[in-house]
């Protein structure tokens, strides 16, 4: 039932800048845009959430292959006086490192697994955008890791954080990844919500978001309702199988590819998703070997193992000395040779490796190596970005040919299995349950593509929620 507040108590608008994207970057074709929102109350508090950074693919003529280059949001009008960082994904968390550069005197607010994966994934990060020609885009160091970890406002368990001017932000868990947060801000004359990435499947190594996550927010909002809530909309247009239902299909299809004498490779993201597909399936597996090629992977799995790192999550990770003792973690020094003798290996290989779209790194190599051989196996574990070689295999046929980003072209005689049901973004029916769940006056889609934000305000409007339209290239501002 809505709470309707007589006229002495109804509360004004609170102003939300959504920033366009930098000029370089134009309207996305093969990338959703790059989270970033900026908050401003009445009161002249500014509070940033999220300053990611997309990867908008392109073709280089010149030398005829296709090419990345980073894409991050416009910067605030004026400093911002808080930064928000939702989640340590670099759709949401690639520009943090620039944005607190840029804003010395922000305070970073960011829960205590995000701010410990951080200090992996932005080094990581740095190191990728080194490499692609795009030295300092992301300037991280670990000097200026501890100077952010000092200066921040760690947050460890669920509730609210009183900030200046009467303006309050709640972070409850948002079951996307270990750390994730939906945030709330709230002044004396509104409160508007972020889900940030969303999912509500319990996974190995967390709980999926539910009602009872949001329950204890609304109670103590002191105006009895949120006015806006701006909702990821990633898988917006449809809904994916349940996550035990692929699980089951992914430990079917390595038995079945050992049985024939093949290796699988599975692609996943390094954090999160990589150690999840392990438990999956180390756990049951009765024979084979299993490599986990990333460090950055590596460097998750040690941190989930830590209970004093993962405070955030209230489920416990089953990351034991035991399992662990399974995985052989493969170091960032091996070269090809390393990689064909254990393909020439008779023996069953599992090897989950990182780059989740096949764009690059270890799981590209390997898969150039996998795919070519019908008795191999090639398990996609989560989202593909259009534009992509991760997105072109899902459609290609078996004799096709999938080309790579540097020019490099394979013909893919292995079995490739997407499992969509993977993935930690809430599906449609999911991601309407969510909005209902916070019962916003408006309700806007945003970060994801178009048809998914499409689909999805329709998919709102048929249960009776209200749902607005914003353009996430022309930096709307909007009253919530």
């Amino acid at each position: 039932m809505q709470l309707i507040l007589p006229p002495s108590l109804q509360r004004k608008e609170l102003l939300v800048r959504v920033y366009r994207l930098a000029p370089s970057g134009g309207h996305l074709k093969h990338s959703i845009d790059p989270s970033g929102l900026l908050f401003e109350t009445n009161s002249g508090v500014r509070i940033l959430v999220d300053f990611g950074m997309a990867q908008e693919r392109f073709f280089d003529k010149e030398n005829g292959v296709m090419k990345e280059r980073p894409i991050l949001p416009s910067y605030p009008h004026e400093p911002p006086h808080y930064v928000i960082l939702s989640h340590m994904h670099m759709d949401h968390a690639g520009g943090i490192p620039l944005v607190m550069k840029k804003y010395p005197n922000a305070k970073l607010i960011l829960t205590r697994p995000t701010l410990e994966i951080g200090r992996v994934a932005w080094s990581d990060h740095s190191k990728i955008m080194t490499d692609k020609h795009f030295p300092g885009l992301v300037p991280y160091s670990s000097s200026m890791y501890e100077s952010m970890k000092h200066s921040a406002i760690i947050v460890d368990e669920p509730g609210w954080i009183n900030l200046m001017r009467d303006v309050r932000v709640y972070l409850g868990p948002a079951g996307h990844m270990i750390g994730a947060a939906f945030v709330v801000i709230e002044d004396a004359d509104g409160a508007a919500a972020f889900t940030g990435d969303a999912s509500t499947e319990d996974t190995p190594i967390l709980k999926g978001m539910s009602e009872e996550d949001v329950l204890p927010m609304l109670r103590t909002l002191r105006g009895g309702q949120i006015n806006t809530l701006f909702i990821e909309s990633t898988l917006g247009d449809r809904n994916v199988p349940s996550r035990e239902k692929e699980a089951r299909k992914a430990r079917q299809a390595v038995r079945e590819t050992f049985a024939r004498g093949g290796k699988v490779l599975e692609v996943a993201l390094a954090i999160g998703r990589a150690q999840e597909v392990l438990i999956d399936q180390v756990s049951r597996m009765k024979n084979g070997k299993v490599y986990l090629d990333s460090p950055m992977a590596t460097e998750a799995w040690r941190i989930f193992s830590d209970p004093q790192k993962t405070c955030w999550s209230s489920h416990e990770i089953p990351i034991s000395d035991d399992l662990s003792e399974k995985v052989f973690h493969l170091s960032s020094s091996i070269d090809g040779e390393f990689r064909n003798k254990i393909l020439q290996d008779p023996r069953p290989y599992l090897i989950v490796a990182s780059a989740g779209s096949l764009q690059g790194g270890k799981s590209a190599e390997w898969a150039k190596k996998i795919l070519p051989d019908q008795r191999n196996t090639v398990i996609l574990c989560n989202y593909q970005f259009e534009g992509t070689p991760g997105a072109a295999l899902e459609k290609i046929e078996q004799g096709g040919t999938l080309f790579f980003a540097n020019g490099e072209s394979v013909r893919v005689k292995a079995d490739v299995l997407r499992l969509e049901g993977l993935s930690a973004h809430a599906g449609a029916d999911q991601l309407v349950s969510i909005a209902r769940w916070f019962d916003a006056r408006r309700t806007y889609p945003v970060h994801g593509v178009s048809r998914a934000k499409r689909a999805l305000r329709r998919r709102l409007s048929e249960v009776g929620l209200q749902v607005g339209n914003i353009d996430s290239y022309r930096g709307e501002s909007i009253k919530t």
